[in-house]
């Protein structure tokens, strides 16, 4: 279920969900996106808490920035969360680094002196006592814009206004014609290069690694022009690499019972479902994964001639707090694998306190493990694989785009063949859906107070939970909507929940029951 609204006011009953997993704004103002201008307030986090049962877990994305994390962190104290456990570190080879090259931009620079123009507004709306405000609300801007053409001198990002704008102003204003020639000449060179970007010697070509739109001046590799330039070669803006990771925190809302245990008894929260989200291992070629049966160093205590070890779980590796997409922890090397031979003389052991014993040794072959890349022992991709050859075969065929690390254009497109799906920062389905699994159970219920493009719902109807979505923009949420149809209609899940017409949150009714249909 999708409900367009504000989850500030979320209409659903106090203690009804069993898990949120959600993607909500990083604070970024990622391609100038309003919605992404700051992370979400206590109030919300506060409403999401209220709707949780006790115990309930909640597993949010976040940007790998250190202030914005702590800013999330904070918000989620204040709104009485407990934070006391360890983020999920999702990884992935195909981030695209966006650090800008102070050599280059060094060469690129115009050298003209916008900031004569923007102290003559500054001292110009000081003088009448103008709100920047009240300027920024004629032009429909936000007032950034108009504080970036009165900067100060101490300000960064001195910008010009347009002729149009800088008439327009001038009206506002009251002030002359002194300023015209300089902006008229400054907006001429808007656009343009530097002179000393067409002085760089072009010294190599690289094949084009980023989106197509990149100008064909990136692909060419060229010399510094300037002694500033030169000076500057290898340095890049700030601190900017690649991004390869982004953090899930994982919060909970506090307890009601005294311990873990009787909190699971109680309402079953207060756990994770860890054995679900196991890492599936690779078959060994020579017999399969170690057991008690193919090798004697798993046998039990009472015939085995060597050292105890436990076997290992046949649902894979246990879960850690990195999950690694792409094959992006593979540094070349191939760990682990192979066979040995149990043999030898034999080895004195202690049977019980102060009594010591001879165990025999045998020469049987012992598999030692499946071998790799380093990526295997946190491979998102494979718990993906696994999962999804769980279901049927005819559902595994319409679900092709599924199973990609991050998401590609036809998974983000599914269901939306028409229009498309125009959300800039659509998460993986697999990604959502090993959250989902980790915290809840089949048929419960999991909450997205962010819907965004709806890959949480997706991954709910495929997990068979049911799903509540809520959605500030009215066209998100409808994009939403029509995903997770899109995944109903493939009865991907064990269970099945009809999915009700788009709704528009609001205050909850102290009398409605379950959205689903059930009593509270």
């Amino acid at each position: 279920m999708i409900l367009q609204g504000d989850s500030t006011s979320l209409p659903l009953a106090d203690s009804s969900v069993d898990a949120v997993v959600t993607d909500p704004p990083y604070g970024l103002e990622f391609m100038g996106k309003d919605w992404d201008r700051a992370v979400p307030p206590v109030a919300i986090w506060k409403e999401v808490l209220r709707v949780m049962k006790p115990g309930a877990f909640a597993a949010i994305l976040c940007s790998p920035r250190q202030d914005l994390q702590s800013r999330m962190i904070v918000n989620f104290e204040g709104a009485g969360f407990c934070t006391g456990f360890t983020s999920i570190m999702w990884t992935y080879a195909t981030g695209f680094p966006k650090a800008g090259n102070l050599s280059k931009l060094a060469d690129r620079r115009r050298r003209d002196d916008v900031r004569p123009v923007c102290r003559f507004l500054r001292r110009r709306i000081e003088e009448l006592g103008v709100h920047i405000k009240t300027i920024a609300a004629e032009f429909g801007f936000h007032p950034r814009m108009v504080e970036h053409w009165a900067a100060r001198d101490t300000d960064s990002q001195p910008t010009v206004p347009t002729w149009d704008q800088w008439l327009q102003l001038k009206g506002l204003l009251g002030f002359g014609d002194k300023m015209d020639d300089e902006v008229a000449r400054l907006n001429h060179r808007k656009g343009t290069l530097g002179d000393a970007w067409h002085e760089r010697e072009v010294i190599g070509e690289r094949a084009p690694t980023g989106p197509s739109w990149f100008a064909e001046n990136d692909q060419r590799i060229t010399a510094p022009s300037t002694p500033e330039a030169r000076e500057l070669e290898g340095a890049y803006a700030g601190f900017q690499p690649k991004p390869a990771f982004e953090p899930v925190l994982i919060v909970m809302k506090p307890l009601t019972e005294k311990t873990y245990l009787d909190q699971a008894l109680a309402n079953g929260k207060g756990c994770s479902w860890l054995d679900d989200a196991r890492i599936p291992t690779d078959t060994l070629a020579s017999g399969g994964k170690p057991t008690a049966t193919n090798n004697p160093c798993f046998a039990s205590k009472g015939n085995n001639p060597c050292t105890t070890r436990a076997a290992p779980h046949d649902a894979g590796r246990f879960p850690a707090n990195v999950l690694c997409c792409d094959d992006a922890l593979n540094d070349g090397r191939v760990s682990g694998g192979g066979q040995r031979i149990v043999g030898g003389t034999n080895r004195t052991v202690t049977k019980h306190i102060g009594q010591m014993s001879e165990q025999p040794r045998t020469d049987a072959v012992v598999n030692i493990g499946d071998a790799g890349s380093y990526s295997r022992y946190f491979d998102l991709d494979q718990w993906w694989v696994d999962r999804i050859a769980r279901l049927p075969e005819s559902v595994q065929r319409v679900f092709p785009w599924l199973i990609v690390p991050k998401p590609s254009k036809r998974e983000k497109n599914a269901g939306l063949e028409e229009q498309g799906n125009h959300h800039v920062s659509v998460k993986p389905v697999r990604l959502m859906s090993y959250l989902v699994t980790l915290f809840s159970r089949v048929g419960e219920v999991v909450l997205d107070p962010f819907v965004g493009s709806g890959s949480t719902g997706v991954a709910a109807e495929i997990m068979a939970r049911r799903f509540v979505g809520v959605e500030l923009d009215h066209e998100y949420a409808e994009l939403a909507e029509r995903r997770e149809r899109f995944a109903a209609a493939r009865d991907c899940g064990t269970m099945a929940f009809e999915l009700q017409p788009l709704a528009t949150a609001g205050a909850p009714d102290p009398n409605q029951g379950d959205l689903f249909g059930e009593d509270s």
